[in-house]
């Protein structure tokens, strides 16, 4: 929308309406795993588009709680899966700190003196 707003000054009502209706569609989907899936995150969201990283449970469940609500929520298609070894090993790096200077136990050489 502001792409639009910027370009042309103004917005059409139609796109308005279905900004509006994904709106209220993602706010629906996020109260819903907020009530099921109580320890999940939202990972990333693209218009209508939402990918979640929830608590480990059995696959068959977190489908069947999905497949209940599917008409409830709107939700034309979904995917569950278990993370990638790939995704878990990306979660680790990104969560250990960076290291900084000689870590402990490791000596280090002194430069040796110039005359």
């Amino acid at each position: 929308l502001g792409g639009i707003l910027e370009r042309t000054g103004k917005i059409d009502a139609l796109y308005l309406a279905e900004w509006w209706l994904v709106e209220d569609a993602a706010d629906a989907v996020k109260a819903f795993f907020a009530r099921e899936f109580p320890q999940s995150s939202l990972v990333e969201r693209h218009d209508s588009q939402m990918r979640y990283r929830a608590p480990a449970r059995k696959l068959s469940e977190v489908f069947g709680v999905l497949e209940k609500h599917k008409e409830e929520l709107k939700v034309a298609q979904y995917a569950v899966s278990d993370p990638s070894l790939e995704s878990i090993f990306n979660m680790f790096a990104q969560r250990q700190e960076e290291e900084r200077g000689i870590p402990r136990g490791v000596a280090a050489e002194q430069p040796l003196a110039t005359a």
